[in-house]
């Protein structure tokens, strides 16, 4: 299962909202959403959530805001889970060997 932690190095309280994404092209935005929550992280503190969703790939959206009030950050990552890497590291290497 995958669990998140959000570590707060600065003075400031701040919120994390999070989405995670199912990686699959035939699904709505809807349908693909597996994961979403706001998390709150006090000054120099950290917040965990266990078991959010499925060990798979997935895309996370976050937000950021500082104080609860002001966006201070908006993007996304790809997750990509060790099992996962290691399977496209040795894909990579046996097409690498095969030329």
């Amino acid at each position: 299962m995958l669990s998140l932690i959000f570590f707060n190095h600065s003075e400031s309280p701040y919120t994390v909202e999070v989405t995670l994404l199912q990686r699959d092209e035939n699904l709505s935005r809807n349908e693909a959403r597996v994961f979403s929550e706001g998390f709150d992280v006090e000054p120099d503190g950290q917040t965990t959530r266990n078991d959010v969703a499925t060990t798979q790939p997935y895309i996370m959206e976050y937000s950021l805001y500082e104080a609860d009030s002001q966006l201070t950050d908006q993007d996304h990552v790809h997750y990509y889970p060790v099992t996962v890497t290691r399977m496209i590291v040795r894909r990579l290497i046996s097409i690498r060997q095969a030329f």
